[in-house]
């Protein structure tokens, strides 16, 4: 899935990046990105690396797992997965656009699944839940990207308003009162799919969806599902 997002650095002022980002639907060969302009990603031993203009990011399939003695955790690998011993396989929330089509489409059946699913300690918020599926997998099949639209507006403490996102273009920004990165899900006002996000500028976003060092903002430009990898 390419998708082309403009992203924001906090440091240096405001400068822009443009990004392509293909990511398999099911994960196996990780995510491809281009970046431009091209720049110096984290790592090294000045705390930087090379200057770079793309990059691929994992590989293999991610599961959740649980041990005999009760403890999750998560397990990535090449398939055929081995697991450790006596660790099953249990649902969790997806990280693929493949994993996304088994989502429930209504709002209460959505809430109900996230609720269920297996979780060691505190049960994590469900507005939590969807902004990390949307950073994740910001492209959902329609029926499911409506129902994670709703769901968020329906949550306690949300504020709903009409915003500008990264690249100027109207949309509804949704943001929750206690959200400890103060993340800010912008949906498009017509297909409810996501269309941006952004935090404070002490909150650079993190995702394979926003390579960019420090970025705080980023607007989805263009996404399309295609048959075939693009060659660099």
């Amino acid at each position: 899935m390419p998708s082309a997002g403009r992203s924001w650095p906090r440091r240096g002022g405001v400068a822009g990046y443009t990004t392509w980002t293909w990511s398999s639907v099911d994960g196996r060969t990780g995510d491809l990105i281009n970046q431009r302009p091209c720049q110096r990603v984290p790592g090294g031993p000045d705390g930087l690396g090379p200057l770079t203009c793309g990059s691929r990011l994992g590989g293999g399939t991610s599961v959740t797992i649980q041990m005999p003695n009760g403890a999750i955790g998560e397990f990535s690998g090449t398939l055929p997965l081995k697991l450790p011993k006596g660790a099953r396989i249990i649902p969790s929330r997806p990280t693929t656009y493949a994993a996304a089509r088994a989502l429930p489409t209504s709002a209460r059946k959505l809430a109900a699944y996230l609720n269920d699913l297996p979780h060691q300690g505190a049960p994590e918020p469900i507005w939590q839940q969807l902004s990390r599926l949307l950073q994740f997998v910001p492209v959902l099949p329609p029926k499911v990207a409506a129902a994670v639209f709703t769901l968020a507006s329906e949550q306690p403490g949300i504020t709903m308003r009409p915003v500008t996102d990264a690249a100027g273009r109207p949309g509804i920004g949704i943001s929750q009162a206690g959200d400890p990165f103060h993340l800010l899900l912008v949906f498009n006002p017509s297909t409810y799919r996501l269309e941006g996000l952004s935090v404070p500028a002490a909150e650079p976003i993190i995702t394979p969806l926003s390579p960019a060092a420090g970025a705080i903002s980023v607007a989805i430009l263009h996404t399309a599902i295609v048959n075939t990898e693009p060659a660099g």
